[in-house]
């Protein structure tokens, strides 16, 4: 698409809706939780990443840790976390994965696990 003075000058609203909605559909990472604890996500490139949601007490402080002093994001919390329990490959598709497609993995991960931890304590899922 060229960026011309009609365009600008025709452009709406609505159509800069319609594309951030595209945007965001194209960078939705579809993910799967298997039953021995494996939480994978299919990244919009093909990469498959899987993080374990089972998780050691010395792995959750070493993430608590490296996030608590900081503020970390979701997003840090996944990096330091697949540092801690990935391969290299992991960690390095981490770090030049497209950030859109890395937040949505990450907020899934997470919600995931906190919902597993609520069920555990007895909580219902409804």
């Amino acid at each position: 698409m060229e960026l011309t003075t009609e365009l600008f000058d025709a452009w709406t609203n609505e159509q800069s809706e319609d594309a951030i909605k595209a945007i965001a559909a194209s960078k939705k990472v579809k993910t799967i939780i298997t039953p021995d604890g494996i939480f994978a996500g299919r990244f919009p490139d093909g990469h498959i990443l899987s993080t374990p949601l089972n998780l050691t007490q010395a792995t959750m402080e070493k993430l608590l840790n490296a996030t608590e002093t900081s503020g970390m994001s979701e997003l840090d919390q996944l990096k330091v976390l697949v540092d801690l329990v990935g391969n290299d490959a992991d960690g390095e598709y981490v770090a030049s994965a497209d950030l859109l497609s890395l937040l949505d993995y990450a907020r899934k991960y997470f919600d995931a696990f906190e919902r597993i931890s609520q069920v555990s304590m007895g909580e219902s899922l409804g």
